[in-house]
């Protein structure tokens, strides 16, 4: 027996619930956790740290040594998979 799932997870902006500066972006953006940034983005949240190592989406970390993703970048790492694996496919 075979079973398959789908889920889609719509994060609203109030779930990002930090503001904060983001350098890349030069300016105040929404913020998150890794772990809720993977929650919203449907990754792993090693996922999201390693996207942070490589440089793909920006984060910040407070003065307590918390990593803060920005979802700017996020939604645009996510659009530019999204177009890749949908090239891919067609």
């Amino acid at each position: 027996m075979h079973i398959e799932t789908e889920e889609f997870v719509t994060m609203k902006a109030s779930q990002y619930p930090q503001l904060a500066w983001c350098s890349n972006c030069r300016r105040q953006v929404q913020m998150a956790t890794p772990e809720a940034a993977a929650h919203f983005a449907g990754l792993s949240p090693r996922t999201i740290y390693r996207w942070a190592d490589a440089g793909k989406v920006h984060f910040t970390e407070t003065s307590e040594g918390l990593l803060l993703i920005c979802r700017n970048s996020l939604l645009g790492c996510l659009s530019a998979l999204h177009r890749v694996s949908g090239s891919a496919k067609g």
